[in-house]
């Protein structure tokens, strides 16, 4: 299991005001037909070359992450980042889907170099952003440790596919998030290429990720599954198998996709849901990206996928699949026959040929490798398709045979083609259509836990009781655990601090919870996250209350008629005899009117274990006393 990274606000914020260069300059917006202005703020201290933030604000939506816009620039600047603030003054267009136009005309210009800020960026234009207000990002989330032996390649290692997640920074509510599988490749040597400006975006001229804040939705782009420079292996092309030259050993690449596919969707659900995300999740793609997005429709259970990754006690299973033109089923991908072609072989459908043999021949591994083969039922996940109806004919045919597959079982899906040969959809209408399927299929969270509860303070131990607060969830919701504090981590099984998040149910957590040791008990405060396993939707808490601790009980009362005076008494703390070194208080009161306040001349010993309390000059005619503990 890996440490989920947190967001930090760095110290260095203080002293950005002596150093950040920032130029003012105007920049022509395709959603509003006017400028808007553009603010360019350099890194400090100095990156060459600088990442690149987009940061669209004041805009005609809802802004749902609350944090201001000054602590977040501040904080891509500290961190390496060139930020462009574009300033649509509450433009009514600067909403969704119009701001879905100006994305990509920011990464076209980006491309180009015409771009305000785009300067300087050849070599780092696949660390570009575009956010809208109140975002930030979490770069290099890890999802799933790459096997090196499923392609042919020179790393000696498995290492890490990642994932870059923009999210609202403190929001008013859960939102959905879409996760898109990149069109264009990280690999060996070329690694965190996900955001590559042409590959992923322009080339394809894809703005459904970065235009989804303007719609209520967060996003994430993931490497895609295939940990490999695309057509490497020469003999295997594109990423649906890997062959090798006078060996028997014929791998199944999509069988080793799927695996990641899931496993970056519960990784999603569990690092989002530290976020304030809902849980709500739907899988992006298109071309490559379509392939790898089509095998998060299915509800086949497989043991051997759904235990490889990471965050296992999570549903890998999304609540919508949007697919632009791909390949779904590879026992079709010859045209419109089923099986080998009679005639001259379509080139995409000889590649495979090369991987896995003749189809009538090897028809269960080619079934194997695609999307229906994991479609068993009903259950499988909506699926939202987006394609163009003069694209290359296998895609279109593609597109039929999912359809086909879909009608078949009942799967609740929406279709809307068009034209643009092989491109995302950059019609408005389509666009409100995906985001609004989305949002339709999206499940209700379970209740926010209430605030947790924490007491039996162990200062010597270091520990505390912790209480979860259900607030009215079913006994089947699980809960984690982490402490509010930066770097987080999680309470574990043993109520030891941990890295990983640990899912159970309330049950099985118990009643209080006994939590420790922690270095700093007074400071700590937890955040309990909530996850329905059903509906596979998070709500948290970071809302904590101190429970009182109850007070030892007040004997020996006594109201001196000669001299006046009050005392009683009250068992002492174990280990104390010095009256100075107690942690309670006394406090009188003549009218129960809010006139608490400490007693003048009180006095105070400790004899045997008791305490003992004397008021020698209470007003008359009556007071009242109350005993208090930190």
């Amino acid at each position: 299991m890996f440490s989920l990274p947190h967001p930090r606000l760095l110290l260095g914020l203080l002293f950005l005001t002596c150093g950040t260069r920032a130029q003012a300059l105007t920049w022509t917006s395709a959603a509003t037909g006017g400028t808007v202005s553009a603010t360019v703020t350099e890194p400090n201290p100095v990156v060459s070359p600088p990442a690149l933030v987009v940061y669209l604000k004041n805009l005609a939506c809802e802004r749902i992450g609350l944090e201001p816009d000054a602590t977040i620039i501040a904080d891509f600047v500290a961190n390496g980042y060139r930020v462009v603030e574009l300033d649509y003054a509450g433009h009514a267009q600067a909403a969704s889907p119009f701001l879905n136009a100006d994305v990509l005309k920011i990464r076209q210009e980006i491309g180009t170099g015409a771009f305000p800020g785009a300067t300087g960026l050849a070599a780092a234009k696949n660390k570009c952003y575009i956010l809208c207000e109140g975002y930030r990002l979490l770069r290099n989330v890890p999802y799933f440790l790459n096997d090196r032996t499923v392609y042919n390649g020179a790393e000696t290692t498995d290492v890490e596919l990642r994932m870059d997640i923009a999210y609202p920074s403190r929001p008013s509510r859960g939102v959905p998030i879409i996760l898109e599988y990149s069109c264009s490749n990280s690999y060996f040597g070329n690694a965190d290429d996900r955001m590559n400006n042409g590959n992923a975006f322009t080339g394809i001229t894809n703005t459904i990720l970065e235009g989804a804040p303007a719609a209520g939705i967060a996003w994430a782009m993931a490497d895609h599954p295939k940990f490999r420079e695309w057509g490497q292996p020469k003999s295997n092309g594109y990423n649906f198998a890997s062959f090798e030259t006078n060996s028997d050993k014929n791998l199944v690449v999509n069988y080793d996709s799927i695996k990641k596919v899931r496993s970056s969707v519960r990784v999603l659900r569990e690092v989002g849901a530290s976020l304030g995300l809902s849980g709500n999740i739907a899988l992006h793609g298109f071309s490559r990206g379509a392939t790898a997005g089509s095998l998060g429709i299915g509800d086949l259970a497989l043991p051997a996928i759904d235990s490889a990754g990471y965050s296992t006690a999570l549903s890998g299973r999304p609540q919508t699949v949007v697919l632009g033109s791909g390949i779904f089923d590879y026992t079709r991908s010859g045209g419109t026959t089923t099986g080998d072609p009679a005639t001259s072989a379509v080139d995409i459908y000889s590649r495979f040929v090369t991987a896995w043999g003749a189809t009538a021949a090897n028809l269960p591994l080619w079934q194997l490798q695609g999307a229906p083969y994991y479609m068993a039922t009903g259950a499988s996940a909506p699926v939202f398709l987006s394609y163009n109806t003069d694209d290359a004919a296998w895609y279109v045919y593609q597109a039929q045979l999912l359809e086909a597959k879909l009608v078949a079982l009942g799967v609740p899906y929406q279709k809307i083609t068009g034209t643009g040969a092989h491109h995302v959809t950059t019609t408005g209408s389509t666009l409100t259509a995906i985001y609004d399927f989305f949002k339709t299929h999206a499940n209700p969270l379970p209740n926010k836990p209430g605030p947790t509860v924490l007491g039996n303070v162990d200062p010597t131990a270091q520990r505390l009781d912790l209480t979860i607060d259900a607030n009215g969830n079913g006994e089947n919701v699980l809960y984690a655990l982490s402490t509010n504090g930066s770097p987080r981590q999680w309470v574990q099984a043993s109520g030891a601090p941990g890295a990983a998040p640990v899912w159970r149910t309330l049950a099985a957590w118990g009643a209080p919870i006994r939590v420790g040791p922690l270095p700093d008990l007074d400071a700590t405060r937890f955040t309990v996250i909530a996850y329905d396993p059903a509906r596979f939707t998070t709500a948290q808490t970071t809302d904590n209350t101190i429970a009182p601790s109850p007070l030892p009980p007040i004997s020996d009362l006594y109201f001196n008629a000669t001299t006046g005076a009050i005392s009683f008494s009250w068992p002492a703390p174990a280990g104390v005899t010095n009256p100075a070194n107690l942690t309670e208080s006394v406090q009188r009161s003549a009218t129960l009117q809010n006139d608490w306040a400490g007693v003048p001349g009180a006095m105070l010993a400790i004899l045997n274990g008791t305490v003992a309390f004397s008021d020698p000059a209470p007003p008359a005619p009556r007071a009242f006393y109350r005993l208090l503990r930190p």
